[in-house]
């Protein structure tokens, strides 16, 4: 159930992909090829004389919440299409929104739309003023202004969260506890469509090792026992980002499915046991970036993996086997990590 909900949260991400918009028409045209060029005017002084309002579009997030293309390029392109479609051959933006960390990743807008009859004619005055005026729009960049791409190192610790089997022997429990946290780090590849949304390709590791004088259960042959778990995701995720107006703080998320691995190292003595096995594991991350340099940023954040496994195969000196957990159950390979690293944006 679990993996079939992740699957379709990611599914309808993709699908989801135009913001809501709204327009009233009071005059018409007919419409214009989708190659037309639209002229975008950021404010009232520069529109020429005898331009003609045709009316006005509004760009909103999507209801669902879930847009993908909503940055000012993506957004800017959206009044151009329903401007040609009746007729206008210019519009003005009367109001702009940037996205922010409470408001969402989304751009939002508002335009009028125009019929300009000649370009060249600078003196300033619209024949229809049943528009709203216009407003002087200030922060706005109709052009993406992140870079694409982004490489990142973490490191930090994770705190497994799956509860210690009751077949662990009294004695055992308290080895086993200090397993149960570790070292992580994670390795990162972004690649942004625009300012607000992108892909990626995490590869994370966890890391946690203790060790007792005890007794090996099949032999009987006493020493220190020396453990180490290892637990590897590797996989696409879904990226969001917003930032800030000076561009200096990121807010930042993303979501995937991968492999989840896992490794059990175990030795005494001459003795050892290695367990190994493999599942679908689900990455969730959020944090924030300061970005000190046109290129370089730090970073602090939270991400968990979610995973369980339900065969392991064994060797012990040599002999192998598999175990299959019965009724459902299996060994939780789940953490939450906090990290903190270095990213390089280009």
């Amino acid at each position: 159930m679990k993996r079939a909900f992740f699957g379709s949260l990611l599914l309808l991400l993709f699908t989801a992909c135009s913001p809501k918009i709204g327009t009233m028409a009071t005059k018409t045209y007919p419409s214009l090829d989708a190659d037309f060029p639209v002229v975008v005017y950021l404010y009232q002084t520069d529109i020429p004389a005898g331009t003609e309002s045709l009316g006005k579009v509004t760009i909103s997030k999507n209801a669902r919440g879930l847009t993908v293309n909503c940055d000012s390029a993506a957004v800017v392109d959206f009044i151009k299409k329903e401007a040609r479609k009746i007729g206008g051959n210019a519009v003005c933006i009367t109001d702009h929104t940037g996205p922010s960390f409470w408001r969402g990743p989304c751009h939002q807008m508002k335009a009028v739309i125009l019929k300009v009859k000649d370009f060249e004619d600078q003196s300033g005055h619209l024949e229809n003023s049943s528009i709203e005026e216009f407003t002087r729009i200030k922060n706005i960049a109709i052009k993406p202004v992140l870079p694409k791409f982004r490489i990142g190192a973490n490191i930090g610790y994770g705190w497994r969260n799956a509860k210690l089997s009751n077949e662990i022997p009294a004695d055992m429990r308290d080895f086993y506890k200090k397993m149960k946290s570790g070292m992580v780090w994670d390795g990162s590849f972004h690649y942004y469509f625009n300012d607000t949304y992108g892909i990626g390709l995490i590869y994370s590791s966890y890391h946690a090792s203790n060790s007792i004088y005890t007794r090996w259960q099949s032999t009987g042959e006493s020493g220190k026992f020396n453990l180490k778990h290892t637990i590897t995701f590797i996989g696409p995720v879904f990226a969001t980002r917003v930032a800030t107006n000076n561009e200096k703080w990121i807010f930042d998320s993303d979501m995937g499915l991968g492999f989840l691995g896992y490794c059990a190292d175990g030795s005494l003595n001459r003795h050892y046991s290695k367990q190994k096995g493999a599942t679908v594991g689900f990455r969730w991350s959020m944090g924030v970036e300061y970005k000190f340099d046109k290129h370089w940023g730090v970073y602090v954040g939270a991400n968990t993996i979610r995973g369980i496994l339900r065969e392991i195969d064994i060797d012990e000196n040599g002999v192998k086997s598999t175990y299959r957990y019965k009724n459902w159950k299996g060994e939780g390979l789940g953490q939450l990590r906090m990290t903190t690293g270095l990213y390089f944006h280009f």
